[in-house]
């Protein structure tokens, strides 16, 4: 950090912060992700038309992502995961590449409403984009609903020889 110099971009960056914490205080009371502050000050910085240096909102979408990824690290236990790799495997990676494809398909219709212009790799970021929002999303509503113990929150499958059953994991 430069002494005496221009500071304008840890001015950006801290008010940024800083309206992002006052709206995840207010979330709090009902009981909502954190997550959701960083998208509402990135809507509310857009549609005001605040011009921001784009390194700012680059570092600003990165502690966003921080803090996605360490939310979501919480959650997992290593225990459980470890037991059920494989399961957890081929379903994480059906997941994804499952509504990946869907959210991509459905960019075709999306991106046209709001005038941007459509590629193949804009689809597929977007569709990546909304498979992990998504996820996060559910993870948080199965925690709030205290579901993730229940059959719909863990699910694993443990092999024994040639049959396989279901049991819920805690």
């Amino acid at each position: 950090m430069a002494v005496g110099g221009d500071d304008s971009f840890m001015q950006s960056l801290g008010l940024l912060l800083g309206l992002t914490a006052l709206i995840a205080l207010f979330l709090s009371f009902f009981r909502q992700s954190t997550i959701i502050s960083f998208i509402i000050v990135g809507v509310v910085v857009n549609l005001v038309g605040v011009e921001v240096d784009p390194t700012t909102l680059s570092h600003f979408s990165e502690v966003g992502i921080m803090v996605l990824l360490f939310m979501a690290g919480l959650e997992v236990d290593i225990d459980a995961f470890l037991k059920a790799w494989k399961a957890v495997t081929v379903v994480g990676l059906g997941q994804i590449v499952i509504s990946t494809s869907v959210f991509s398909l459905l960019s075709i219709l999306i991106f046209p409403l709001i005038d941007q212009p459509l590629s193949a790799l804009s689809a597929v970021y977007f569709g990546l984009c909304m498979t992990f929002s998504s996820t996060i999303l559910v993870l948080g509503n199965l925690k709030s609903s205290k579901a993730m113990g229940t059959v719909h929150g863990q699910v694993r499958w443990r092999a024994s020889d040639a049959t396989r059953e279901k049991v819920t994991v805690r």
